[in-house]
């Protein structure tokens, strides 16, 4: 017999994404920072490395209408610049924590429209 193999889609990128998109609607505070480091450790229980959690968050952040292109240039390429500094670092929480601090810094004036 020849079962179908089911496929599963991993749920953890999105809902990072949205706890995630939760927190850039709040003022950044010392909880909310404590708040990132909590999110970033959950998402690292279960992934080794946060390549497809990048390519995810520039295709949501891309596919946003409301923000203006400028923004999403800008953090596209400090996207990248992080990812060229941490790319062999064994400390790949720090690196995802500067990926939504970097948000945080770009999407301040933006964050109703998330």
């Amino acid at each position: 017999f020849m079962i179908p193999v089911k496929q599963t889609q991993d749920e953890t990128m999105v809902i990072t994404y949205k706890r995630i998109i939760k927190l850039l609607k709040k003022p950044l505070t010392k909880s909310t920072l404590l708040k990132i480091k909590e999110i970033v450790y959950y998402y690292y229980m279960n992934h080794k490395n946060s390549v497809d959690f990048q390519l995810y968050l520039i295709e949501k952040i891309g596919s946003n209408l409301y923000l203006p292109n400028d923004i999403k240039f800008t953090i596209v390429s400090e996207l990248a610049e992080l990812n060229k500094l941490y790319q062999y670092s064994y400390r790949k929480p720090i690196f995802l924590e500067g990926m939504i601090l970097c948000l945080f810094k770009h999407l301040e004036n933006y964050s109703y429209n998330l």
